[in-house]
């Protein structure tokens, strides 16, 4: 996968999408934090689900009708390139954010903040994976040794919680891992339409189709009543659509778009170390050797990946 440049040079708009890149991963970092804190107060995952894209659908609507009259405004064919390319944005938004979040709220009931967030963390592995499979795309050494290191990492803390947790962690581990697949999938295939629309529409156009099938999923499970639930649930869950849902999901489309899927996905490294840091300190969860050994080898997979991307796109 051919990756731009990202050395540090006067103007380079490289700078601004890794730090971007490094916002949005940051800010995607509170969601489990602030998801366990929702289950804590009785809500189900598929209610919380559909509150979150029920506070966020309003806001990807309006800023995406927004760079959608920008661009017409600016004499751009953003509006032709949509009628023929919405079909795929919208099957990418159902895999990324639809699927992905399903799998992943399902799988936060049964795993830790901490080992959630390490698992979804190798998501720059898969999208590799994925590119050989897809594009045929050569496994490099470096993509390789990413693998090993990285699951390696993610097996010394399944050993642990496997221990600590019972059997329920083979179960979650499974479905956060298929959140991570989804997620991988749609990195690895937005890039050309992102180019093509723009990161904000593409991504409030994606976001607002999830929103919908999350939505329907919520009706299909629980009728068309409001669901019951304490205002401290409200808070909590405004707090995940707009600040770890909204924001982050705009900052990583537009790094995409600035620096491409493969150095945004590598940037991402604080996020996991920002997430074990609340999960001590908010939830009370534990950190052993065997995180401290996961979280060092999972991130030096990755960063060890990015050494080889940067080989390959200099």
């Amino acid at each position: 996968m051919a990756l731009a440049k990202t050395r540090a040079q006067p103007g380079n708009p490289a700078i601004a999408g890794i730090a971007i890149a490094i916002a949005g991963a940051g800010l995607f970092s509170l969601k489990p934090i602030l998801i366990k804190l929702a289950y804590a107060e009785g809500v189900d995952s598929t209610t919380l689900m559909a509150l979150r894209m029920a506070f966020s659908l309003p806001i990807y609507l309006a800023i995406g009708a927004h760079a959608l009259l920008q661009g017409t405004a600016s004499g751009s064919s953003q509006g032709e390139a949509l009628r023929r390319l919405w079909p795929r944005v919208a099957l990418l938004g159902i895999l990324g954010y639809y699927g992905a979040s399903y799998l992943d709220l399902w799988g936060l009931t049964l795993v830790t903040a901490q080992f959630e967030r390490l698992i979804l963390f190798t998501y720059p592995t898969l999208v590799v994976v994925l590119a050989r499979i897809v594009y045929g795309e050569r496994l490099t050494r470096h993509a390789l040794v990413a693998l090993l290191l990285s699951y390696a990492g993610v097996a010394a803390v399944f050993g642990h919680d496997l221990r600590d947790l019972g059997p329920a962690v083979l179960s979650g581990t499974a479905l956060v891992l298929g959140a991570c697949l989804c997620f991988a999938g749609y990195v690895l295939f937005s890039k050309p339409l992102i180019d093509r629309l723009g990161s904000r529409l593409f991504t409030c156009l994606a976001l607002s189709v999830a929103s919908l099938a999350i939505l329907l999923h919520y009706v299909i499970v629980h009728g068309v009543d409001l669901p019951q639930v304490s205002p401290t649930v409200l808070w909590l869950v405004l707090l995940i659509a707009v600040v770890a849902t909204v924001l982050p999901s705009l900052l990583i489309g537009e790094a995409i778009h600035r620096i491409g899927p493969g150095p945004t996905s590598i940037v991402g490294s604080i996020g996991p170390v920002i997430t074990s840091l609340l999960a001590v300190i908010v939830l009370d969860e534990a950190f052993s050797w065997a995180h401290v050994i996961g979280l060092g080898l999972v991130i030096g997979g990755v960063l060890y990946l990015s050494r080889g991307m940067a080989v390959r796109g200099s």
